[in-house]
């Protein structure tokens, strides 16, 4: 895996996918605006201080930012959550649901 490649393209669509723009996101977190923008366009990489404080921003782990088999990690972290306060009944329940519909996306 193409790391750097990939933290690009993750970090735009987590971007995309809360609606915030590079400068938008630079000025929450405190950075320079032309922060993202660099990281965007593949001119740096973040400190590890700093990519934790991104994942913090998204409410997502660093394993979870590069998982390659999430491609929506926040919708996911927050199924999951559900997910675990279920009851063994429930769970079976939609087991054949979430087995259908992960047949659909292969």
């Amino acid at each position: 895996m193409d790391y750097e490649d990939f933290f690009r393209k993750r970090l735009f669509a987590l971007m995309d996918q809360n609606g915030i723009a590079a400068y938008k996101l630079s000025k929450a977190l405190g950075f320079g605006k032309n922060y993202f923008t660099k990281l965007l366009a593949g001119e740096s990489l973040p400190k590890l201080r700093d990519f934790f404080r991104i994942c913090e921003y998204f409410g997502i782990t660093p394993e979870e930012f590069f998982d390659d088999r999430l491609k929506y990690p926040q919708k996911a972290k927050k199924l999951q959550g559900m997910i675990g306060e279920l009851g063994s009944e429930e769970l079976d329940m939609i087991m054949p649901i979430v087995e259908r519909l992960s047949q659909k996306t292969v």
